[in-house]
Formats: structure tokens, C-alpha cells, sequence
């Protein structure tokens, strides 16, 4: 259902989408209605194309009798990593340890982390996309989540790359590459007319 309707004299009064290399990927919002709405855990929108999901009931201020405010924070997908723990797997396949070492490359290390997908979403939903040749290392994990892992390995002090996630039809693909995003040919310098008023980093 929409978040805006004439009807319910519902609205969203503020919106802000907060994306981090390899980080934070959340929207933030603030709904008005005069009357009460229903949201429920796993509840989903699309932002510029990306899917964000509502892992945590809104907060919620009644200001009035036809006044309801609505405070809440949509998660990427990449908060889904969240939920499996990165385990070892038996030679029958079955994951049997959260403390454990391993030696393979970066594609062999994400592999195991599909494998950990799978078996709380099912076959399928989780896929590895590109992936590029890299060295074998040995590894040790310790209770740690799959998102944990997936941001340790492409830090800099181990394999040094970057990751995104891109779904398709409920699909979600991890790419890792050498540098995620795109050069734009536009540059922007300070003084008047040329663009740049201030630069935080």
C-alpha cells in the first residue's frame, strides 16, 4: 500500500538514505497520518531501485487524536547477513562449527558464506557474482556473522577488495571487485559557479 494517501491524509514528512562503501545502507523515515497505520516486521520498499526492509517496528507518537507519527529505518539486504552465523561444514555438507580455520582463496571463503545463506533462506537467494582470482590464506573464524565476514575479508589487511550486493527478482548477487562505483567525468572546484561549497570525507 502507499505511504502517501489523500484519503488516511498520510505523508512522508522526512526521508533520508544513508549508503557507506562496504557499510551502512539504511533510509530513515518520518510518516504523518491522521489515521493508524500498520506496518509489520519484513515489510519492504524500493529506493532508486535497491529493496529495503523493515527489521524493527516503528516508533510510534500519538500527537492527537488524528495525529499519529511514525519513526522508522528500513535495512538494505545486506542486513540479511545478519541473521546466519559463518560456520565450517562437515564433508556431508552440514554446518557444524562457528570456531574454526580455513585455507582457500577469496572465491573458496565466499563460498562458505553461500553455503551459510542457504541454509536459513534457501537455495538460490543468495548468489556470488564476480569474484577475482586471489592467493590462498589461512583463516580463522570465531562466532562470527556472515556480514562480519563478508567485510573482513575485502578489508584492506586481507584480500584489499570491495563488495555490492545487486538483487533481480529476489536474487541477491555478490559482486567483489577491485573498486565499486562509477568515475564521472564532471569536476567540481571552489569559488563561484564551479559547484563546490564544502567537502567532508
Amino acid at each position: 500500500w502507499s505511504l502517501l494517501s489523500r484519503s488516511a491524509v498520510t505523508s512522508v514528512t522526512q526521508a533520508e538514505q544513508k549508503i557507506t562503501l562496504m557499510g551502512e545502507d539504511i533510509v530513515t523515515m518520518t510518516v504523518e497520518s491522521a489515521v493508524p497505520l500498520v506496518f509489520n516486521i519484513r515489510d519492504r520498499i524500493t529506493v532508486f531501485d535497491s529493496t529495503y526492509i523493515l527489521n524493527a517496528l516503528p516508533k510510534l507518537l500519538k500527537a492527537g487524536k488524528r495525529k499519529f507519527t511514525y519513526d522508522m529505518t528500513w535495512e538494505g539486504r545486506q542486513y540479511d547477513l545478519l541473521k546466519p552465523f559463518y560456520l565450517d561444514e562437515g564433508v556431508d555438507g552440514v554446518s557444524i562449527s562457528p570456531d574454526f580455520s580455513l585455507t582457500g582463496n577469496l572465491e573458496f571463503f565466499l563460498n562458505v558464506l553461500i553455503n551459510n545463506t542457504n541454509r536459513i533462506f534457501g537455495a538460490g537467494v543468495w548468489v556470488l557474482g564476480d569474484c577475482p582470482v586471489t592467493d590462498y590464506r589461512n583463516l580463522t573464524f570465531s562466532n562470527e556473522k556472515c556480514l562480519a565476514v563478508l567485510q573482513r575479508l575485502c578489508k584492506e589487511d586481507t584480500y584489499n577488495k570491495e563488495f555490492e550486493i545487486i538483487e533481480n527478482a529476489g536474487v541477491c548477487t555478490i559482486n567483489i571487485k577491485e573498486a565499486i562505483g562509477t568515475d564521472h567525468p564532471t569536476t567540481y572546484e571552489y569559488g563561484k559557479g564551479k559547484g563546490l561549497f564544502n567537502l567532508k570525507r
